[in-house]
């Protein structure tokens, strides 16, 4: 189900595959999702809360369940009438791999609780909360002139790295790695999210350019086909220097480490041993409370509900 935007159907026939397709894909959700509560242990309904961000595709939502009555966070996508054949492409490959993370349930992994679509309404994600992204962070503690050092350096591309691994073994590769899809949970754990352009491919082959300029690696750019997972090794490399940017220190292992993942040759791009580290909480109350004063602060979208907890 998920190869019908490559057929040449066009107009009605195409419309009709699209909806035979989108319903099919509904099913499977159904039933997976109805796994998943039993496995969660989540018998309630969802409520979203408030309005905390608009990204390319949607908007992200806090949501509570009513049972067990915890805050979460739901990604929103509206289907409207002018959703382009790009966009459902979008959606359809990020559902896809967030099928697999899903059913893999491995804790290091953005944590997906349920997915609900009406193909002719919404598609709603709810996963673990964050607190923040990696670039709110960055720019958080850049205003406060906490300087990062090269432990929590370390410990964040240390937890990316693993995370890439796993989604290596399953065969998904990111290809959309940057600051602002990298999120801090309150806990303190570093979480990789928007997979709307991942790829699977048991080849590890990529053969167009997805991503952002700036940490697209440059064979994405001239060769015919690249590995995906090496394209995003240089896109970790090059988060790790976004964060330092503004850093008066010198950092020379954090520094040897973006030298080695941002090389212009793919083979020589490796996450050595010696910069692995023991993955450290990246705990930040000041962080976590200046999030909320902004969500607080921040009118957003109305479309939200206040609940009494007893």
């Amino acid at each position: 189900i998920w190869k019908f935007l490559e057929s040449p159907a066009t107009g009605e026939d195409y419309a009709l595959l699209k909806t035979k397709k989108m319903q099919g894909l509904e099913r499977s959700l159904e039933s997976l999702c109805s796994l998943l509560k039993e496995s969660h242990n989540m018998r309630g309904k969802w409520f979203p809360l408030k309005k905390i961000d608009k990204g390319g595709q949607g908007s992200f939502y806090e949501a509570i369940h009513s049972y067990p009555a915890e805050i979460y966070a739901m990604r929103k996508i509206e289907i409207h009438k002018d959703f382009s054949p790009s966009d459902w492409f979008s959606l359809i490959n990020e559902l896809k791999i967030l099928m697999i993370i899903l059913e893999s349930d491995k804790p290091s992994l953005l944590r997906i609780y349920e997915i609900e679509l009406k193909h002719e309404e919404y598609c709603a994600i709810y996963m673990e909360y964050g607190s923040g992204d990696l670039s709110a962070y960055n720019e958080y503690r850049r205003s406060n002139k906490k300087e990062w050092t090269e432990e929590e350096l370390f410990s964040i591309a240390s937890a990316i790295h693993n995370q890439l691994t796993e989604l290596a073994s399953m065969n998904i590769y990111h290809r959309d790695l940057k600051p602002t899809n990298i999120i801090i949970t309150p806990a303190g754990e570093i979480k990789l999210i928007d997979f709307g352009l991942a790829s699977e491919s048991k080849d590890n082959v990529g053969k167009y350019w997805r991503g952002t300029e700036g940490f697209d690696a440059p064979e994405m750019k001239k060769e015919r086909s690249y590995n995906l997972h090496k394209v995003d090794l240089y896109a970790l490399g090059k988060t790790i220097e976004f964060l330092i940017q503004w850093s008066t220190k010198e950092y020379p292992k954090i520094r040897q480490l973006i030298k080695v993942l941002t090389s212009n040759k793919p083979e020589e791009r490796k996450f050595e041993e010696q910069f692995k580290t023991v993955h450290k909480l990246i705990k930040d109350e000041g962080f976590n409370n200046y999030q909320l004063q902004k969500i607080a602060q921040t009118d957003g979208d109305k479309n939200y509900i206040v609940l009494s907890l007893d």
